[in-house]
């Protein structure tokens, strides 16, 4: 792999040549793309530390005060010199892509004819490929001159308007999840018990002795860096969950738009950083579409690494490809470790959205390169291999989501118009002469062989773990190239009007066109399930104060059995009973430690009180599971023999405004469940 000329002449505004001190201006210009880096730096230590505390066996509280380690990623930037606009080899490149063409036709042709989902494709699977006939091949993948990374004062603009925009929205909707249940318990339950070795013990059930839910789980350490969060800061850990943290998120997603516009089309930067935002408000198909994993839902690993991770991945591969050096691998890899903090499906997504931009710029004369492309991935997949050894150990995954149908991460109205923005935008860039242009060209026909086509899915979803099924399309960011297109179609306007030219004309037409259908779809801030609520946590307030009163009946002691959407409220405090469980899937999850009797006897008894068994009260599994307080849906009162036995045992109903509450008196419980 040559290592790439930087080129930092001192001709543009915005750069110092040799021996020149740095100014305030310049180093206030720098800044953006320097704090790109300090993050991903910072998130990839962080990461590589607490990896190390997990595999060591260390507890948070040793992870706290080794984490001044992990800000040393801060020093990134120091390092990789983002604002260097670095030159590779501007020759024309050999035409692999005239041989991709082919084999993404193929590819696209055998899908849509043996999946009757892929229906919404036929636009990216026609017309994409294309892209490598009429755009890229023979020319130079780094066409036109090096983008300039620093931000002037319409880049500086968009950016604290757009971050400040994103910050608000983010602290004013409120969309619940009950995921909640599980993820923000282990931050809390680290803040309790910062003795016990990092991401080892059970935080939901109450029980520190029973082991994590899934192992798998154990390479995701966003959970953790909230606990440190409030650690540090004396924050309550559900604020920090809640608002701090997807605050700050919510800012760096404008970075991380501005980021990839910036390196693709320095020129329209500005413009694409605010259209961005737009695109992650309007795109809302569905509870699980790209939209609904923006700002709705930030104060969630997974939610992170679609907003913010995956566009700096593209960006990272886009500098590596572009200008090859040690640097720039350096990036490519440490964007990868850190992506996946934030959730475990990064460790695969993030090597894959890494290898689509490898792919993308694939040269036969460059081979190398490619080679030192791939091995980027190496830390991330020594992480997945390490999380399959100590999941095969644990007998496997219980429960490894859910298949969906192949339009649902990009859905069945917006995800055409993505499409067709992904391949707008590199005819737009290359009518103005951006940088971008030929390798968005490249991108598109990658995309379409590798994951676009709903094969590359289908197979992760069958063979791997049924959520990648619609998931594997978080490995495409297409809502930064999205804002790209429309950006790029506003431009050609502009030309259009200065030129008089039709060519750039028909361009700004159709990102007009696109731009107005994308607003006229299901918006993702005003779909189902999103509130407003000022600076406010993200729950029902009903259901919080039904288990506040629940909880004023309990010691920690205690066990409470309730039905699985209020029983993850109840185990949503600092100070809390034990619980018998909360979701099925959860509890299942833990048969590799109860056993399959145990665990079944605790679904029976979550069932009963959600109102899902017909039957008579599990009286034997109340006594056996020591449950004190049994708070039961009121339909299961309605039933004969719905509550038939329980004052037998010693329950008493209290009233509850949406649920009955059995209480019996702790005298009456089996002699068993004596705490020692």
């Amino acid at each position: 792999m040559r290592r790439a000329e930087s080129h930092d002449t001192g001709t543009g505004p915005h750069r110092a040549g040799p021996g020149v001190p740095l100014s305030p201006s310049l180093l206030v210009a720098r800044l953006p793309a320097s704090a790109v880096d300090a993050l991903i730096g910072a998130f990839a230590a962080w990461q590589g530390l607490a990896l190390a505390c997990v595999a060591l066996e260390a507890s948070f509280g040793t992870l706290v005060l080794l984490s001044p380690l992990a800000v040393c990623g801060l020093a990134l930037p120091l390092w990789t010199r983002p604002w260097d606009a670095e030159v590779g080899n501007d020759a024309p490149a050999a035409p692999v892509a005239g041989g991709l063409v082919g084999l993404a036709l193929a590819v696209a042709a055998a899908a849509a004819y043996t999946d009757g989902q892929l229906g919404l494709f036929w636009t990216a699977m026609g017309v994409l490929p294309l892209l490598a006939v009429l755009v890229a091949p023979r020319q130079p993948l780094a066409a036109g001159p090096p983008p300039d990374l620093s931000a002037g004062p319409l880049d500086w603009a968009a950016l604290v308007a757009t971050g400040a925009a994103a910050a608000a929205l983010t602290l004013w909707i409120k969309q619940t999840d009950p995921d909640d249940g599980f993820y923000l318990t282990v931050a809390i339950g680290h803040l309790q018990n910062p003795g016990l070795a990092l991401l080892s013990f059970d935080t939901v059930h109450g029980d520190t002795t029973v082991p994590i839910q899934q192992v798998l789980y154990r390479s995701e350490t966003f959970e953790v860096f909230v606990a440190w969060v409030a650690k540090l800061s004396g924050y309550d850990p559900r604020s920090a969950y809640w608002l701090g943290v997807p605050a700050f998120f919510a800012a760096c997603s404008a970075l991380a738009h501005w980021v990839v516009a910036r390196a693709f089309a320095p020129r329209l930067a500005w413009l694409a950083t605010p259209v961005g935002f737009a695109v992650l408000c309007l795109w809302g198909d569905g509870k699980d579409a790209i939209g609904k994993y923006g700002f709705c839902r930030l104060y969630q690993g997974k939610s992170v690494f679609v907003t913010v991770m995956a566009p700096l991945v593209l960006y990272a591969g886009y500098r590596f490809v572009t200008a090859p050096s040690r640097r720039s691998w350096a990036r490519l890899m440490l964007v990868q470790l850190a992506a996946t903090v934030f959730t475990t499906t990064a460790l695969v997504m993030a090597p894959l959205a890494a290898g689509l931009t490898v792919l993308a710029g694939l040269e036969r004369r460059r081979p190398d390169v490619a080679a030192a492309g791939l091995a980027s991935s190496g830390p991330t997949l020594v992480v997945l291999v390490w999380m399959a050894i100590e999941l095969r150990r644990a007998g496997g995954l219980v429960e490894d989501g859910h298949m969906e149908a192949i339009t649902t991460s990009l859905g069945a109205y917006h995800g055409g118009l993505a499409l067709l923005g992904l391949g707008l935008a590199a005819f737009a860039l290359r009518m103005q002469a951006q940088p971008g242009g030929v390798f968005l060209a490249r991108y598109g026909v990658a995309s379409v062989l590798v994951v676009l086509n709903g094969a590359t899915p289908a197979m992760l979803g069958s063979n791997v773990a049924e959520l990648l099924n619609w998931r594997s399309f978080w490995s495409v960011p297409l809502a930064p190239i999205l804002a790209v297109a429309v950006a790029g179609g506003l431009g050609a306007g502009v030309a259009a009007v200065r030129e008089r030219t039709a060519p750039h004309l028909a361009v700004a037409a159709v990102a007009a066109g696109l731009a107005y259908a994308f607003w006229q779809g299901p918006s993702a801030i005003d779909g189902r399930g999103v509130g407003r609520d000022w600076m406010a946590w993200k729950v029902s307030h009903a259901l919080m104060q039904e288990a506040d009163r629940i909880v004023a009946l309990t010691s920690p002691d205690d066990v409470v059995a309730a039905p699985p959407i209020l029983g993850q409220y109840v185990i949503l405090r600092p100070v809390r009973p034990k619980v018998v469980g909360v979701w099925y899937r959860w509890t299942a999850s833990l048969r590799r430690h109860w056993g399959k009797d145990e665990s079944d006897q605790r679904i029976r008894v979550v069932k009963y009180a959600r109102g899902h068994d017909k039957g008579p009260p599990p009286l034997a599994d109340l006594d056996a599971q020591c449950v004190r307080v049994l708070v039961t849906d009121r339909a299961v009162r309605r039933r004969p023999n719905g509550t038939a036995g329980l004052d037998g045992l010693g329950f008493v109903r209290r009233n509850g405004r949406a649920y009955d509450v059995w209480v019996r008196e702790r005298a009456d419980l089996p002699a068993f469940c004596a705490p020692p």
